[in-house]
């Protein structure tokens, strides 16, 4: 028996001199050990060239068969022996039924009604002309290749399924890594894969039962009460189990006794469809689509049971299917010539079939052949029919070899053409975004106030006016206690009776079904999300919030959150911080390679104009008395403006007082330095005058004519320009600053050298010198030591005017300094977009100023501009035309 043979042990052991794999469990698990090993080292590989993982795992099975490692001498006869396969099998079998009931719970029915027209049209077009094809290839197929066994219709049949099927799982994962579930071409593919699954299931159960049927009576006979079973269970299962998750209110809680319950159903069911002739993974598959959509029941059910399924029991199957898998087979010019033909048939069929009906549907030429290359996907569904075939002697080793072959080939090549047909600035969105709550106002930046500053009569009035100004998102990460109550603290210093509120919920994308699952179903996530329920129900119902969802890889949570806000015209976005546990500050920062949420708002800010509000609170923003708020100012940089005027907005629901604290600057205003840019353009002129015929020449030939004394130059400009930008700031922040103090804000004059280092340090002694008078007054009143005079500090990340940041952390070197010196002190940090945008224009100045063709801008902004790859083609050429204008200006003058 397979049981006594796996539960049998050995009386010897290796300190006997008995081999490791003498007795069956040994080899059993030695067995899952190398399969998984081998899988998670391939998987690790291909993921880093935008690769789904079950490529690696496909790839991984095809290893172990006798194609590759096979070849090696008793590999095979060792490891995969023929008489101890059964319980591999009978695991990978289990594995496969259990995949299915996740592939079940995914494959929502809703999304049938998701642009149903078009993904109807785009699905029926897509079979029709692949099956079309896979007719030709299949008369083809069955006259030349030897040892077919099945009738010409049945064999037909199977490779019309096998060709026209998409693979639903792994078309989610690409959509959802690649960002495209809410493009046009997302919410499209995404139906149309719907339907080619639930088509290519159906036909698949009409294809085994004809084959287990020994008459055609027999076969409509299992057909139709497998239809029966389909029918009772969506129907009648499916209003009991609605009824029994109600009863029991489990629609966002899936105990112990749930799961268990749902695998029984799970075997049970499998168990029915086996023995009426069809196979078990159909039973499978009908329960999860049978599993009520309330709440985040499924992502719950899928998060249970998708680990084990995913790390261990799958990849048993692929090395199951590897094991047949032999391409030896494939011993002939012509067996090859079918491989080519085969993949180029499939690719035809699903790319010019989809994309021609898309392309009717009314997408464009391009979203019509992105559309066509996604649904090309085939992976693991089309290895489990190939796999079902087989073992229903419908094809042979040949053709099975053959088909593995197509599948592999139609989905790698998925990630990569659809990457370079479909790059992130050509994609268009559905209107998803706007129905969930999109500000109509216009997109405002809070500098705009400062060029109507005089019409103002009055503190609270122009309070009011840079309130209405901000136009707030508060960002939501998916943990981090004392960050979520940072941000929902923060916000509050804005909120207004009646005003409008945008939330975005972040969820990083892990490599889970369930994550495929919660990208796909948004507005689900959205109402089961327990944070934004607790969020809304904080700000109360005199606030219109508009929540969202966004649920990306780590590396993209930032431009999509960006994205979302330039979407939804927003200028500021708010989040909370704590210290992560493991580490203090980083010795070495690099702004250029974020490592999570917060680096990457930094780092892009400037593409969608949008600042960010770091906050932390240790008390005065969560508190309702009321408090001084202090914004020192070091260089009047666009940062420490942005405070200032934040500052301002915050005192008209906190009724704070505001105090800006001035630290080494020269009352007195910037100094003129007037001609030092236009003196550094002539030299550079100059020189390349002097060395080139042609003043239209590459940077890169000019660079290497001058070499370090060219580079020392265009440095010098660049450094110039930096410079007279930060002049021309550092008189527009004098200017609000006058302003707000002839209102009534206070502002606190410290002299010292104007030195970055000296002037934090005067700083940091002026606000102890504050806290030991405060200290000695609560002192003799009886009160605590833990007041402050500024229990609120909001200071700019950049708080000097040099064209390198300040970095201490995400605060700044200014808020780390802060953070650590007064521990009850809460801060707000500022890192302002208009900051970065002051540098890109500067440095596309610099460049048209030496009269480079204006076809290299666009290489040298992305190598220049702190290699800035994010800033989209039409940034660049906007910068690249204002340089040039600016320069043409000069020249005329």
């Amino acid at each position: 028996m397979i049981g006594e043979r796996i539960l049998a042990t050995s009386s010897k052991g290796i300190t006997t001199g008995a081999s490791p794999i003498e007795n069956p469990l040994e080899l059993y698990l030695i067995q899952i050990v190398i399969i998984v090993t081998t899988c998670q080292i391939l998987g690790s590989i291909l993921v880093k060239v935008n690769q789904p993982r079950v490529i690696a795992e496909i790839i991984g099975g095809i290893l172990m068969g006798p194609s590759f490692l096979g070849k090696i001498p008793n590999f095979t006869d060792t490891i995969f022996p023929k008489d101890h396969k059964e319980p591999l099998e009978l695991t990978a079998s289990l594995g496969l039924i259990l995949f299915l009931f996740i592939v079940g719970l995914e494959l929502d029915p809703s999304l049938l009604g998701m642009n149903a027209k078009r993904s109807l049209c785009i699905s029926f077009g897509g079979q029709s002309l692949t099956w079309l094809i896979a007719c030709l290839l299949a008369y083809v197929m069955y006259e030349n290749i030897d040892g077919l066994e099945k009738e010409f219709p049945l064999f037909l049949l199977f490779i019309g399924v096998a060709s026209s099927v998409t693979a639903f799982p792994v078309l989610s994962r690409i959509l959802t890594e690649g960002r495209l579930l809410n493009s046009k071409v997302g919410s499209a593919t995404i139906g149309s894969a719907a339907f080619d699954d639930i088509t290519a299931w159906s036909m698949l159960a009409l294809v085994i039962a004809l084959t287990s049927a020994g008459e055609p009576q027999q076969a409509a006979y299992i057909f139709l009460v497998m239809a029966a079973f389909v029918i009772f269970m969506l129907s009648v299962g499916r209003i009991v189990a609605e009824w029994v998750v109600d009863r029991a209110g489990i629609h966002d809680h899936v105990s112990r006794a749930v799961v268990c319950y749902s695998l029984l159903l799970v075997l049970i069911c499998g168990w029915f469809t086996q023995i009426i002739g069809v196979d078990a993974i159909f039973g499978a598959f009908v329960v999860g689509l049978m599993v009520p959509r309330q709440g985040n029941l499924t992502v719950e059910l899928m998060e249970k049971i998708e680990d084990v399924v995913s790390v261990l029991l799958l990849p048993l199957y692929f090395a199951v299917s590897g094991l047949k898998t032999d391409f030896n087979a494939l011993d002939t010019g012509k067996s090859w010539g079918f491989v080519v033909l085969v993949i180029f048939g499939a690719c035809v069929g699903k790319i010019v079939g989809c994309g021609l009906t898309a392309r009717l549907s009314g997408l464009s030429v391009r979203e019509s052949l992105v559309v066509g290359c996604l649904m090309n996907t085939r992976g693991l569904v089309e290895l489990i029919i190939l796999n079902a075939g087989l073992d229903a002697e419908v094809i042979n080793d040949k053709v099975f070899a053959i088909m593995v072959l197509m599948a592999v080939a139609t989905t790698c090549m998925t990630s990569p053409l659809t990457a370079y047909l479909y790059p992130p600035h050509l994609r268009t969105s559905e209107d998803q975004y706007e129905k969930l709550g999109q500000d109509a106002s216009e997109k405002k930046s809070l500098w705009e106030i400062s060029s109507n500053l005089n019409k103002f009569a009055s503190f609270d009035l122009f309070s009011q006016a840079m309130l209405q100004q901000i136009k707030l998102m508060v960002c939501l990460p998916g943990h981090g206690v004392k960050a979520l109550s940072s941000s929902m603290a923060a916000v509050q210093l804005f909120r207004r009776e009646g005003s409008s509120l945008h939330a975005v919920r972040v969820l990083e994308l892990s490599d889970r079904f369930s994550a495929d699952l919660a990208a796909t179903h948004v507005q689900r996530t959205l109402t089961g999300d327990s944070v934004l329920a607790a969020f809304s129900s904080f700000c109360g119902g005199g606030v219109k919030l508009s929540a969202h969802v966004v649920l990306a890889s780590i590396e993209n949570l930032a431009l999509d959150v960006l994205a979302l806000a330039k979407r939804v015209n927003i200028n500021t976005i708010m989040i909370g911080w704590e210290e992560p546990p493991q580490s203090r500050w980083a010795h070495h920062y690099d702004e250029t390679k974020p490592e999570n949420l917060i680096d990457g708002l930094f780092y892009h800010s400037a593409t969608s104009g949008t600042s960010v509000a770091v906050a932390v609170d240790r008390g005065a923003l969560s508190s309702n008395t009321t408090f001084s708020i202090a914004v020192p100012i070091l260089s009047f940089s666009h940062c420490e403006c942005e405070a200032l005027l934040m500052a301002l907005a915050m005192s008209v629901q906190t009724k704070a007082s505001v105090t800006a604290i001035v630290v080494g600057i020269n009352s007195k205003g910037p100094s003129n330095r007037s001609g030092r840019v236009q003196s550094a353009v002539t030299s550079i002129g100059k020189k390349e005058d002097s060395n080139q015929e042609s003043n239209q020449l590459s940077v890169r030939s000019w660079l290497h004519g001058h070499k370090k004394e060219g580079l020392g130059n265009l440095s010098s400009l660049r450094q110039s320009i930096y410079t007279e930008a930060n002049e021309t700031q550092e008189k527009i922040g004098r200017e609000i600053l006058s302003y707000a103090a002839k209102l009534g804000i206070n502002v606190v004059q410290l002299d010292c050298d104007l030195n970055p280092k000296t002037q934090i340090e005067t700083l940091i002694n002026h606000l102890k010198n504050v806290q030991k008078v405060v200290d000695v007054a609560a002192a003799e009143g009886g009160i605590g030591s833990n007041n402050t005079q500024y229990p609120l500090i909001l200071c700019g990340r950049h708080a000097t005017g040099s064209s390198v940041p300040d970095h201490k952390s995400v605060l700044g070197y200014l808020g780390g300094e802060i953070y650590d010196t007064y521990p009850t002190t809460s801060l707000i940090v500022i890192h302002s977009a208009m900051g970065q945008e002051t540098r890109n224009e500067a440095e596309a100045a610099a460049l048209a100023s030496i009269k480079v063709e204006s076809n290299f801008f666009e290489r040298s902004i992305h190598r220049s501009i702190h290699r800035r790859a994010s800033i989209d083609s039409n940034k660049r050429h906007s910068i690249i035309s204002q340089g040039i204008k600016e320069f043409a200006a000069e020249e005329d003058n």
